[in-house]
């Protein structure tokens, strides 16, 4: 019994696929297909032949048939480029990472009309526009990894009947007189007691949206990252609150998130350094 027979993977379309590893790519070129035939119909129409040598010159064109199917593929494979990954295709303004101020970057482009690369079309739909930009957006806020939870403890959990606290608490960034055109931050909380069941928009007209953030990360409890930015002519300047964070807390006292600023840019895309703080309003009670 031959080793593909013994080997019986659950899934068929896996079977499938290790099967067809195994597989030449038996297509013929058209022109080699055109050249075999010129030739029979050449040697065909000189003489008459045997119904053998007929049936020979079939075999020996199938054998020239399969060797060119063979052969001519892998020369094909080997001149292939290896498509470029995710991350490098994302880094719009070439700074050597993946950001918001690359989706920033890829808006001002569209809406500047400018000549557009389809290395750009995140989601392959075959154009550039707007969805490939919320693509580089939402692969920004994708952490890397997920901070720890603490031991034997689940976040925003506790023991039954045990008082369950909500707040909002809003993320102020101060631009200290820089207009604000884009902005990502790290928000994380090392004691474990805390979870986030909602994000909604800032004050300002340019950040009243919710920010772009991963709804995985927010479920796991252990770090999320926001991010947004604006592209119109308002933007703020000084304090101004970009988020409104909702949090559940397990037990007593003020929930202990810390905020870590990623980066924070003018409409240019120059990088400027600004302040995060958080900031807690008062807490409504309830029960599990």
């Amino acid at each position: 019994m031959s080793d593909e027979r013994e080997i019986q993977p659950k899934d068929d379309r896996l079977a499938a696929g290790l099967r067809a590893l195994g597989r030449p790519h038996m297509t013929v070129p058209q022109s080699a297909d055109d050249a075999i035939l010129a030739a029979a119909r050449a040697r065909l129409g000189r003489k008459r032949v045997s119904g053998r040598a007929a049936a020979w010159a079939v075999a020996a064109a199938v054998v020239l048939a399969v060797c060119l199917a063979v052969l001519l593929p892998i020369g094909r494979r080997q001149a292939v480029a290896p498509p470029a990954t995710p991350a490098v295709t994302m880094d719009v303004n070439g700074d050597g990472r993946v950001d918001i101020l690359d989706a920033l970057a890829l808006e001002r482009k569209i809406e500047g009309r400018e000549r557009l690369s389809l290395k750009w079309d995140i989601n392959g739909d075959g154009r550039v526009d707007q969805k490939d930009v919320r693509a580089i957006a939402m692969f920004a806020v994708q952490p890397v990894a997920l901070t720890l939870l603490p031991s034997g403890a689940a976040r925003g959990a506790s023991a039954p009947g045990a008082t369950a606290h909500y707040w909002a608490m809003d993320v102020i960034v101060d631009a200290d007189g820089q207009r604000l055109a884009a902005y990502q931050l790290e928000m994380t909380d090392p004691t474990g007691r805390s979870k986030i069941v909602g994000i909604e928009g800032g004050e300002h007209a340019a950040y009243s949206e919710p920010p772009y953030y991963d709804p995985a990360a927010m479920a796991q409890e252990g770090r999320v990252i926001l991010a947004a930015f604006s592209t119109g002519k308002e933007l703020p300047s000084g304090k101004t609150r970009v988020a409104r964070l909702r949090v559940r807390t397990a037990g007593d006292g003020e929930p202990d998130f810390q905020a870590k600023l990623i980066v924070a840019a003018t409409s240019d895309g120059r990088t400027f350094p600004a302040q995060v703080n958080i900031i807690a309003g008062e807490p409504s009670g309830g029960e599990y």
